[in-house]
């Protein structure tokens, strides 16, 4: 429909990464959620009670998730840019 070949490299590679953020941002606050019920109501209990706590402790780290979300957007990069330019190189043909 009028787009060259760049074109159609940008729009597969800017819906691939689009769809990586998504999963990203929705993943990250489903982690801080779930992370705080943890340490609120401790709902992960330590089985035997010979430990000094009775339930799993965690602990969040900015840097932790610093790390995932890079690792998201390079995995995401990756896995858009293969078929984006697959997709950039097909002949187009008119019928």
């Amino acid at each position: 429909m009028g787009a060259d070949k760049n074109m159609v490299l940008k729009i597969f590679l800017s819906e691939g990464l689009l769809l990586g953020t998504i999963g990203a941002v929705s993943g990250i606050i489903l982690a801080l959620i779930i992370c705080w019920l943890q340490v609120k109501f401790k709902l992960v209990k330590i089985q035997g009670g010979s430990f000094l706590v009775d339930y799993f402790p965690v602990k969040l780290q900015v840097t932790d998730f610093i790390l995932v979300a890079s690792t998201v957007a390079a995995i995401a990069f990756m896995a858009s840019w293969f078929p984006a330019r697959k997709a950039s190189r097909q002949a187009i043909e008119l019928r």
